[in-house]
């Protein structure tokens, strides 16, 4: 703000021709958006240095924490799956007292892919 006071101050004088240069209305505007951009600009360059170091002290402060190693002592129990099969099943929604799916009866197989097709809102996502 004090800058923009300064140059309000000195390119006033250069206008009434008391200054430095002789200046017409023209030129001094024009400075004056200059200026005024310029000081836009390093008061977003600031900010973005005052970003940085904010980023600079928190990686400090967590860095350790980030170069622990991670134990996981958990030992997954594996469960073999041979088979899956579907026996007579008929389901419908709580909603909804119509039958959604009725008297399925399929075995898929481990590694077996199986598709169920249908129209829009049968009951394939049950």
């Amino acid at each position: 703000m004090f800058g923009i006071v300064l140059i309000i101050y000195f390119g006033g004088r250069n206008v009434l021709h008391i200054g430095w240069k002789a200046w017409d209305l023209a030129s001094f505007t024009t400075f004056l958006a200059c200026f005024t951009k310029l000081a836009t600009k390093v008061s977003h360059a600031s900010k973005l240095f005052n970003a940085v170091q904010k980023a600079q002290v928190s990686w400090v402060r967590i860095r350790l924490l980030m170069s622990d190693p991670i134990y996981d002592h958990y030992q997954k129990e594996e469960k073999v799956i041979n088979d899956l099969t579907f026996d007579h099943v008929t389901t419908f929604y709580h909603d909804y007292p119509e039958i959604a799916v009725k008297d399925i009866n399929f075995t898929a197989s481990a590694n077996e892919i199986i598709g169920i097709t249908g129209e829009v809102a049968c009951g394939k996502s049950l």
